[in-house]
């Protein structure tokens, strides 16, 4: 892994592919927790001006770039190349490894089906994963006091996971990276902790993702405004706001 690159005095990791699977076997294989954040450009305004937001990623052992453009951007700034990993690819490659090393995960988060149909999904990508679900559980937080059932992180470590996927969305607050710095620590055998967010709508199918050629040149966000115009705000602070923001934090920092 190279040195990491700064987005409001955020720093977001550097990783090619095989260095992230390298990182994501051993940390399945390893003693000490990792947690993971895949940090969009949203993610990183709200960290602008979220103290709660930006500590919480702080916190958090890396953060992969999953959104194209934070890639566009780190260019932009002379950075240099930074690779793209999203987060729905992400948990397919952690999946595959736990299959291959024996390892358990367990998804928080999702309602109705989803969570099942998202392991189901799995279990036919990979026959005989042990993959659990909890999901139906309402979690919030006002300000840094966190709304959730008492016995939350017991019923977690019930599952005894190696590997928790936390799927909280929460956009705007960022509750699932929130939750993993402040929890993940509390659950005893845990090895790796990852937010993957809307990616278990893509597993379980109720959202479709973008055709592959959109994705390689960094058009996602058009699929998603389409299938989902709902979104157009996000989108825009994705797609223009942060380019700009980032640019101007850039040359502010570089005078001071």
């Amino acid at each position: 892994m190279k040195a990491s690159i700064q987005f409001f005095g955020i720093p977001v990791d550097r990783f090619s592919a095989d260095e992230l699977e390298h990182t994501l076997l051993s940390a399945i294989n390893g003693d000490e927790l990792v947690t993971i954040a895949t940090v969009n450009p949203e993610m990183l305004l709200t960290a602008r001006v979220q103290e709660g937001v930006r500590r919480a990623l702080r916190r958090i052992t890396y953060r992969i770039p999953d959104g194209a453009g934070i890639s566009l951007v780190a260019r932009l700034l002379g950075y240099g190349k930074l690779v793209r990993h999203p987060g729905s690819d992400m948990i397919i490659d952690i999946c595959r490894l736990s299959r291959q090393q024996n390892k358990r995960v367990l998804i928080l988060g999702g309602w109705g089906t989803i969570t099942k149909r998202a392991i189901a999904v799995l279990k036919r990508a990979f026959p005989g994963i042990d993959v659990h679900g909890l999901s139906d559980v309402r979690i919030g937080i006002d300000r840094e006091e966190w709304d959730q059932p008492h016995n939350l992180i017991d019923q977690i470590s019930a599952h005894r996971p190696d590997v928790l996927a936390v799927a909280l969305g929460g956009a705007g607050q960022e509750r699932q990276e929130r939750w993993i710095a402040d929890h993940a620590h509390k659950i005893s055998g845990l090895k790796l902790a990852i937010g993957i967010g809307g990616a278990i709508d893509m597993i379980a199918g109720s959202t479709p993702r973008a055709p592959e050629w959109m994705q390689k040149v960094g058009i996602e966000w058009f699929w998603r405004l389409a299938i989902q115009p709902r979104r157009a705000g996000r989108i825009f602070r994705a797609v223009f706001v942060f380019p700009i923001r980032a640019v101007f934090d850039r040359m502010r920092r570089h005078e001071a």
